[in-house]
């Protein structure tokens, strides 16, 4: 059966020991994490919140000389494994200086930085690496002598060939949003901002 179908043909010779070892080290997370299988649904969440989530807000405590248990605020959407109660229950026990806060329920569009400012430069920075990759390679193409006709696009856009630069165009995007200071002026699309405003705070205070 492994060698009838196309995707199996493409599997390494090794992929059972691949597997054991990713699921040892997914009964390493549960064991450590003390994990419900109930929740196994939203692990990678979790790997987020270990992997990401909680290492930046501490490399940025450190750079800004902070206390390493000063609180910070994770803003996310209102996806159900994000409101789960096993979910919040291992940030709050695991990660107890991070706060979780939920952007309100079908307001994403206006009130999340991701979606207002963004998503749209990161689309269009990626797009426009794609495009250079396929002139590229068209053009190498046609210098070698092929014609339109014989053109091998098909091979030129596979994934296999093409898979191996996206980690470095969406990094060399990434730089691109963070110099042009896209975050800040997201904060004050959506009026987050504000929030750091000391009459703001005072308003809110009193009301």
């Amino acid at each position: 059966m492994r060698a009838t179908t196309s995707a199996a043909q493409k599997l390494p010779a090794d992929w059972e020991q691949q597997g054991l070892r990713m699921n040892q080290r997914i009964a390493i997370l549960v064991d450590e994490y003390n994990i419900p299988k109930a929740w196994f649904i939203s692990f990678c969440c979790l790997c987020f919140v270990v992997q990401v989530v909680a290492p930046y807000f501490q490399a940025v405590k450190v750079r800004l000389g902070l206390d390493l248990h000063q609180k910070s605020i994770f803003l996310i959407d209102c996806w159900s494994v994000h409101r789960s109660k096993e979910f919040r229950a291992f940030v709050e026990v695991k990660h107890p200086s991070i706060i979780i806060l939920y952007i309100p329920p079908s307001c994403t569009s206006k009130l999340q930085c991701m979606d207002k400012v963004i998503n749209k430069p990161v689309k269009a920075g990626m797009a426009a690496h794609t495009s250079t990759y396929f002139v590229t390679n068209i053009g190498a193409q046609l210098a070698a002598g092929k014609t339109v006709q014989n053109l091998d696009i098909k091979e030129t856009m596979k994934l296999s060939r093409v898979k191996p630069y996206v980690a470095l165009w969406l990094h060399e995007v990434h730089a691109e949003v963070q110099k042009s200071g896209v975050l800040l002026k997201g904060w004050q699309a959506t009026g987050t901002d504000q929030a750091w405003d000391p009459v703001f705070q005072v308003r809110i205070g009193s009301s």
